[in-house]
């Protein structure tokens, strides 16, 4: 008998076909079929699709279902355990690229107790997801057999935590997928996939972690893994091969961390303006000698330090629950900055620097390049890991210096002082004046630059040469320019040599150029602070500026060479050659000191003389008495020419001898100065 009331349905659809429910909240439907289903230990949703019902979720409400998709999907981005039910839709990519592991534990359980609850769930979840997941996983199958694949069914390879091998300027880099995310073409885009990969690196104060973003764009047809930007490492050819090839190198990486002075043979990699002049490309080009390998100094000395602070912490690799994500990535970092513990500022001196041990999957995810400086050209670069070598120290420059034994230990002594401020000594103003400052004057090719690099190479810490070219003319580059090196060689406890600085030592005067006096000025402020070794070389010692001579520690003066000194020079660089290159006595020595000549030109007149002999080795002393013979007519044609001057004779060449009279000229420009009527 029906009840005597009125019973109201609601309809929540907005189609033609109607949505009944006897709530008026339609929340209130949902939370009466939540109660209802809450003694089932799966929930399955499905909806009508073209006519037919698809299931369009799957949920797991029993806990001990959920407890082993703990720890099947460990590691797995963005799984939550705190989630309730746990739910997923299709494809149900997570078992898709765990089923392998969900089978295991199965299996495990169906050992270990054949006739327990948990097993009677985990078959029956199996069961229902088996039927959905088939197709999928027969594909999977035959991608990773034939290693080819459509852009449709890539998503199928491209599973969370997998390791992806990409290439990098020839060299082989792997990174730890984190996340593939399908995005659909817009504004006349293709569709694609847009990978988030992972990398362990240093940031010049700690390992951390890098995160790269990598598109594969639509393509046609079925193509190669191989041909993809980024490729699964397991599906890439001789990956068994190359894999304990990167784990080696991940541990010199490890190894290389912090502050190294090193060998280099290689390419090395700098991003420079494009000629487009709209986006920076990066450039190789070939380098052979020393370089300093330091990430902390690389983003200092460039203000490229914002750069790290968008790395996230080592640990976030490390924890058990959860897997990674981007979204934690994001928080992870929104925590280090708030907490200013993860990147610490690169201003000041050299902070501590954690050296945390990096396990076998870390170092294998670890970049193929490390960033440094190239002590050749002064740049700032990064290099290929496997280029890099131990350098093999040479005594043979410090040696053979042309030098009194007393002034060598000397200067040695100096190079390798210890810090001033240990003995607690300072200007009256703090930390002013703690540099060693050494003046290196005399005519050219007698060794001045010479005794810098060998004093370096004797005591085993970087050169940075530069010289008044290098650092221009103007006053903010110069300042700029200056304060570098000055950085670098405090951070590297290296040697500084300034080569040809007499624009930077002249005295000051009034009718001297405004500029130049500006350059002294900065030259000497910047001096007072430098904490290091400082090398300058010059031929011009009765014009440096009084105030630059009160702030010289030593002053060593060159004389032109003697006749033993030169011996000493050519028996130098004949002994440099190759066994076998060369075949000069001691006669022969004798007689070849006797020119004067200072010790550059003696080492060009051997090169000439080489390219002489080259098809009549080994070279001799007939050889080099033809360059001497050239030599000594063009210095003859000089004795002829300076005569004539002097005797009042013709003149062809009537230009400017001095930049001073240049200024002159463009004070009064109204005189001629070519001299013509």
């Amino acid at each position: 008998m029906s009840k005597c009331r009125v019973f109201t349905f609601y309809n929540h659809g907005s189609g033609p076909v109607p949505q009944w429910s006897q709530y008026q909240n339609p929340r209130e439907e949902e939370r009466r079929l939540k109660d209802l289903g809450k003694s089932f230990a799966i929930i399955r949703r499905v909806s009508r699709v073209n006519g037919a019902w698809v299931a369009s979720a799957i949920e797991v409400q029993c806990p001990l279902i959920r407890t082993a998709l703990d720890v099947v999907f460990k590691d797995y981005p963005d799984w939550y355990p705190d989630a309730s039910p746990y739910v997923f839709t299709p494809p149900f990519a997570p078992f898709v690229h765990r089923w392998y592991e969900f089978n295991l534990y199965c299996d495990t359980v169906r050992q270990r107790a054949p006739a327990s609850d948990i097993l009677k769930h985990l078959l029956l979840l199996r069961d229902e997801l088996k039927g959905r997941t088939t197709n999928d996983l027969a594909t999977l199958k035959l991608v990773e057999e034939t290693r080819a694949v459509s852009f449709n069914n890539i998503w199928l390879v491209l599973a969370p935590g997998r390791l992806m091998l990409s290439e990098r300027g020839g060299k082989p880099e792997v990174f730890k997928l984190v996340q593939a995310v399908f995005r659909p073409g817009s504004h006349g885009e293709e569709d694609q996939y847009m990978l988030t990969l992972a990398a362990v690196d240093w940031n010049g104060s700690s390992t951390a972690v890098r995160i790269v973003a990598q598109g594969i764009k639509k393509y046609e047809n079925t193509i190669s893994v191989g041909k993809l930007p980024v490729v699964p490492a397991d599906l890439s050819k001789g990956w068994d091969k190359l894999r304990p090839l990167v784990l080696s190198r991940g541990r010199r990486f490890e190894a290389l961390r912090g502050f190294h002075l090193k060998a280099y043979t290689g390419s090395k990699y700098s991003w420079r303006l494009a000629p487009t002049g709209t986006r920076m490309v990066e450039m190789a080009s070939p380098v052979s000698g020393r370089i300093v390998i330091d990430t902390y100094a690389y983003h200092r000395i460039q203000q490229t330090e914002n750069i790290v602070k968008e790395w996230a912490p080592l640990q976030i690799l490390r924890e058990p629950m959860n897997g990674m994500s981007v979204g934690r990535l994001r928080g992870s970092l929104m925590l280090d900055r708030a907490q200013g513990a993860a990147n610490p500022s690169m201003e000041g001196g050299r902070g501590e620097e954690v050296f945390t041990p990096l396990t076998d999957e870390e170092c294998i995810i670890t970049p193929s390049r490390v960033k440094g400086f190239d002590l050749a050209t002064n740049e700032w670069c990064e290099f290929d890991i496997d280029s890099i070598r131990d350098i093999v120290w040479d005594p043979a420059p410090y040696d053979n210096l042309v030098l009194p034994e007393g002034e060598k230990d000397l200067i040695r002594a100096f190079v390798n002082r210890p810090k001033i401020d240990n003995f607690g000594f300072d200007d009256f103003v703090a930390h002013k004046g703690q540099g060693i400052i050494i003046l290196l004057c005399g005519p050219p090719g007698v060794g001045k630059t010479l005794t810098a690099e060998a004093l370096a190479e004797k005591s085993r810490v970087p050169l940075y040469t530069l010289s008044a070219g290098d650092l221009g003319t103007k006053a903010d580059t110069v300042e700029k320019g200056l304060m570098k090196a000055l950085d670098c060689c405090q951070l590297w406890n290296g040697v500084l040599l300034i080569d040809e600085a007499d624009v930077f030592l002249k005295s000051r005067d009034m009718a001297a150029a405004s500029h130049r006096n500006e350059l002294v000025s900065i030259f000497l402020r910047r001096l007072e602070y430098y904490r290091g070794v400082m090398f300058l070389t010059t031929n011009r010692l009765p014009d440096i500026d009084t105030a630059f001579k009160s702030r010289i520690d030593l002053i060593i003066p060159y004389s032109d060479l003697d006749a033993p000194s030169r011996r000493k020079v050519w028996v130098n660089f004949i002994q440099k050659l190759k066994p076998g290159t060369a075949q000069v006595s001691e006669r022969d020595f004798d007689q070849l000191a006797e020119t004067p000549l200072n010790g550059r030109e003696i080492k060009n007149l051997i090169k000439t003389a080489l390219v002489l002999a080259h098809r009549d080795l080994p070279l001799r002393l007939k050889h080099l008495e033809v360059v001497l013979d050239i030599r000594k007519r063009v210095a003859d044609m000089d004795v002829a020419d300076a005569q004539r001057d002097a005797n009042g004779g013709d003149n062809e060449d009537d230009g400017y001898d001095d930049y001073d009279d240049y200024d002159d000229y463009e004070e009064n420009d109204t005189e001629d100065p070519c001299h013509c009527e």
